[in-house]
């Protein structure tokens, strides 16, 4: 899991996802997307992610070191890569880029084929890029909003992408923005993992998170725990500890600074709470060779 990564530009959107048990195990669904504007200075170099990852590159150029080629990345071109396995990306100048790292049941299959039609970088005819393009957009927006989404929805999104990638579509399934926000039902645990997006970095409460869905604290957390399977405070520590090992991955933040950044109120306290759900404190985490 050796990593170094640089910080992009002000103004680039990044939106970390914590996917329930049931989705991890039957549905594709996202780990992290954004949108970055990056200079001479960015560089990605990992060990393993583990995630496949789609890049677009909407302006600018960038290059590749992946499954031991090296490959120039232009405008308006995609690749796609299993992040599994080491890879190098970056710019020497200045790019502007849209990216997802998804995972999933059929994640796999899916690359597989993208890269035995497209090979691991790539261009679409214009149409079939912004066909492509809609369902990243909708999720940006979705995440960009801070509105309740549905996580069904979002593994559909995906699907969506995917697909559009290994074949031109003859009809058009999205049509504007605002629609992203309206297909998406609002139950009590969408809206209060939606709040827990936002606020995981805070002194977060279950009773302001009760409060935020309108429900005494006792029925939120049953209603909570029925519909997503967990509590939600085990749903919350598992957004913190999700940012904690991106953190850990890709920077060089010291380990009390990623604690205090995801909402832990103390070192002590983050230490404990990651060791007790990943086996290791995070120091021993950020050491592992893979």
């Amino acid at each position: 899991m050796e990593t170094s990564a640089s910080t992009p530009l002000p103004g680039s959107q990044i939106y970390f996802c914590t996917p329930t048990a049931l989705i991890r195990r039957e549905f594709l669904y996202p780990i992290c997307l954004g949108h970055f504007f990056c200079d001479r200075t960015y560089h990605v170099e990992r060990s393993s992610y583990d995630s496949f990852l789609l890049l677009y590159v909407r302006s600018g150029s960038g290059y590749l070191t992946y499954a031991g080629k090296h490959f120039h990345l232009n405008e308006d071109e995609f690749c796609c890569i299993d992040c599994y396995q080491p890879h190098t990306y970056g710019t020497d100048s200045s790019w502007e880029i849209q990216w997802i790292h998804l995972d999933g049941i059929s994640a796999g299959s899916y690359y597989q084929w993208i890269i035995k039609q497209n090979g691991y970088v790539f261009q679409l005819p214009k149409s079939q890029t912004m066909q492509a393009l809609r369902p990243l957009q909708h999720m940006l927006d979705i995440f960009a909003m801070h509105v309740p989404y549905n996580e069904i929805w979002l593994s559909k999104y995906i699907t969506d992408l995917l697909s559009f990638l290994l074949e031109m579509p003859d009809y058009t399934l999205f049509t504007s923005s605002d629609n992203a926000v309206s297909e998406h039902a609002s139950t009590v645990s969408e809206r209060a993992i939606s709040y827990m997006q936002q606020r995981f970095s805070s002194n977060l409460t279950m009773e302001e998170l009760a409060d935020h869905v309108s429900l005494n604290l006792s029925y939120f957390i049953r209603c909570f725990k029925k519909e997503t399977g967990m509590t939600p405070h085990s749903y919350l520590i598992s957004i913190r500890l999700q940012q904690a090992v991106y953190y850990l991955k890709t920077t060089d933040r010291t380990v009390k600074d990623i604690g205090f950044a995801c909402g832990f109120q103390s070192e002590n306290s983050f230490c404990i709470t990651f060791k007790k759900h990943k086996g290791y404190t995070p120091s021993e985490y950020r050491s592992l060779p893979h």
